[in-house]
């Protein structure tokens, strides 16, 4: 299995709705774009980060030099940056900026986040992800040795667990993969069929009829307009978004579509969307601090929007160029 173009774009497309959603709830977009749409895009994010890691790995023997790879190639694409802000943000908020939005200075937290356990702000989503990359080891392994759907599926479960027990606990869904499991294994287990999927004559045509769709279906199941009328399993914002069975058939469409890349959804491989893919890591940990600050300046309203579009934009090839990249390269000639 090759490198899938179209899935980069999607990832870019994924940061930018979380963009327009914070840029609603900026005052920079209409109300209508926030409350709740930035879920969605995190919901690709983690399909996407499913797919990916099936994609990449389960076919290869789950052997201690494999996982070694893997686990030096995750590390040096999401630990570098994500330690350089979180210490970033520690210092600008305790001795430059104390209303910077990732305002961080109690030790405890900030150790909780140094060690994955959990994160605040937009940093929640990346201790989820690498509790998944650990979990994906095991699920390697079983894989490799041969367990049957099954006990896949049972195992998928049993990841649910810790959340089950501790929400009655703390009185609110903890950000811990156990929480967020199912668009991982949705990537995954969609990756597991790939080959058998892409190559099915009957969903290759009907992919090519329902993809533009379910990208319109995406951006008019807006989570605003679905809870203003009650279109909503519950007023709790984790039910209405995460358990949502609306969203994640809208989300999973997508994704489903964008996998088989039509020609309909052409878009997703143009240069600008895929260089958003490129650089979406750093778009998304940079992006809300940034759309704060342009808020309070003396920008002229109208041009909120586009303004921090650019400027986010720039520092995240700025990072992903001159940081990212080559913080990436040390660290798998350090570790391999």
């Amino acid at each position: 299995m090759g490198y899938i173009n179209s899935l980069t774009g999607l990832r870019g497309m994924a940061a930018f709705i979380v963009f327009i959603s914070h840029c609603s709830n900026q005052g920079m977009l209409p109300d209508v774009l926030g409350n709740g749409l930035g879920q969605i895009g995190v919901m690709l994010f983690f399909i996407l980060s499913g797919f990916l890691m099936a994609h990449l790995y389960l076919d290869k023997e789950a052997s201690v030099n494999n996982i070694k790879h893997y686990l030096v190639a995750r590390v040096g694409r999401i630990f570098p940056l994500y330690f350089l802000l979180i210490i970033f943000s520690v210092l600008i908020s305790t001795w430059v900026y104390e209303e910077f939005h990732y305002h961080i200075t109690e030790l405890k937290i900030v150790v909780r986040a140094l060690l994955f356990i959990d994160a605040p702000f937009e940093f929640w989503t990346i201790p989820v992800e690498v509790q998944f990359y650990f979990v994906f080891i095991v699920f390697w392994l079983l894989y490799q040795h041969g367990a049957g759907p099954v006990l896949l599926i049972v195992f998928a479960l049993l990841t649910t667990i810790p959340s089950i027990f501790l929400y009655p606990k703390i009185g609110h869904v903890p950000a811990l993969f156990s929480s967020y499991s199912v668009p991982f294994f949705l990537g995954i287990i969609t990756a597991i069929n790939y080959s058998r999927l892409t190559q099915s004559p009957l969903l290759v045509k009907l992919v090519k009829y329902l993809a533009i769709p379910s990208v319109i279906a995406l951006f008019l199941n807006l989570p605003a307009i679905r809870a203003e009328h009650g279109w909503v399993l519950d007023d709790h914002f984790f039910i209405r978004t995460w358990a949502d069975p609306v969203n994640w058939l809208v989300v999973y469409g997508v994704f489903f579509c964008a996998m088989f890349n039509p020609a309909s959804l052409g878009f997703l491989n143009a240069r600008p969307i895929v260089f958003l893919g490129e650089i979406s890591y750093g778009f998304y940990l940079i992006h809300y601090p940034i759309l704060k600050i342009i808020k309070h300046l003396a920008v002229p309203q109208s041009l909120q929007f586009l303004a921090s579009l650019a400027v986010i934009t720039l520092m995240a090839w700025m990072l992903y160029r001159f940081f990212e990249k080559p913080a990436n390269r040390l660290v798998r000639a350090k570790l391999q």
